[in-house]
């Protein structure tokens, strides 16, 4: 093996992998950005502040707090219920009736706040690779034209068009009709307010709490197992797998396949179990009842294809931008020799 294959195969291992990964099981703070662009006059959206916030210099930045009434659902009491949570409007504007289906994929990610979510992962990622340079001591021109191919492989519009693309062909139009009314439901609208504020405060690690009964443990597992997380989150390792085997020489191909087994069998345990602790955290304020009837919901089958969509959808996302990178990335790791 080369010095250059060999580092771009740690890099790829112990950088990209483990940034998207935190990203699916402790998502990013709910609180949103807005301003006016200065160059367009376009007001911006993001959960990504401007370069000049906290420093001066540029318009001025509001920041939103999702859910608006954040403090009084982080504060509510372990098992106190929903009933106090003011109910916010629906996230999903249901398109009209003549609506085509790209409308109602557009319509549903645009509730989820897909772009927001996906803004800060181009970031994260140039982030890494200057880790990578820095412990590698990597020279700074080449760690700058690596950097810049992370933030073109990875940037929002890019890895939002490829979930787009292949989100689309698992769902169908009554499918996504299911997501949106599922977010009219009262029950489902507090719970977001709830989650949005608890979110923020998660570290991923257990915070201490009401002590944490059998049962509810148990209605936690069934959450998951509704939602599908445990297969969500791996999708975005096998992405990640089947985008280095295939820039990779022949020969190697099988042995990632083994390595992709093995860290299968070592990861679906503790990513299930990181994604219960979660569940417990975010919806802690709900009694045993709403968690349960949360679950019920992601059972429909509407909802379970598009858990199932979501889920293809990051595959093909994190298999098709890790490619692109990979491929630019080269001629640089190369002339590292």
């Amino acid at each position: 093996m080369t010095r250059g294959q060999a580092y771009m195969r740690r890099f790829a291992a112990h950088t990209l992998v483990p940034a998207l990964l935190l990203a699916l099981a402790a998502p990013a703070a709910a609180d949103l950005y807005r301003w006016r662009d200065p160059e367009t006059g376009t007001i911006k959206i993001s959960n990504i502040p401007p370069r000049w916030y906290g420093k001066g210099g540029g318009p001025r930045v509001e920041v939103i707090a999702s859910g608006v009434p954040a403090d009084r659902a982080a504060g509510a009491a372990p098992g106190s219920g929903l009933a106090n949570v003011p109910l916010p409007a629906p996230r999903i504007v249901t398109p009209p009736p003549d609506a085509t289906k790209e409308q109602w994929v557009q319509a549903v990610l645009e509730g989820a706040q897909l772009r927001e979510q996906l803004s800060g992962w181009a970031d994260q990622f140039a982030r890494g690779v200057t880790d990578q340079c820095r412990e590698r001591r990597v020279p700074q021109g080449s760690c700058d034209t690596l950097r810049s191919i992370a933030r073109t492989a990875f940037g929002a519009e890019r890895l939002y068009g490829h979930f787009v693309s292949a989100f689309s062909q698992e769902v169908t139009i009554d499918d996504l009709r299911a997501a949106a009314e599922a977010d009219q439901l009262p029950l489902v609208r507090r719970s977001n307010v709830v989650a949005d504020a608890r979110r923020r405060a998660w570290t991923g690690v257990p915070a201490g709490g009401a002590p944490v009964t059998p049962a509810r443990r148990t209605l936690a597992e069934e959450f998951e197992r509704a939602v599908g997380g445990t297969e969500i989150m791996m999708s975005v390792v096998a992405g990640a797998m089947v985008a280095i085997a295939f820039n990779a020489p022949d020969e190697s191909r099988t042995r990632f396949a083994e390595q992709y087994q093995a860290m299968r069998s070592e990861l679906e345990p503790r990513m299930r179990a990181r994604f219960v602790d979660y569940v417990l955290f975010v919806f802690e304020p709900l009694t045993d009842d709403e968690l349960k009837a949360l679950a019920e919901i992601q059972r429909r089958p509407g909802m379970s294809r598009v858990s199932r969509a979501v889920g293809l959808g990051l595959g093909a996302m994190t298999e098709a931008s890790l490619a692109e990178f990979i491929a630019g990335a080269k001629p640089v790791v190369q002339a590292l020799r």
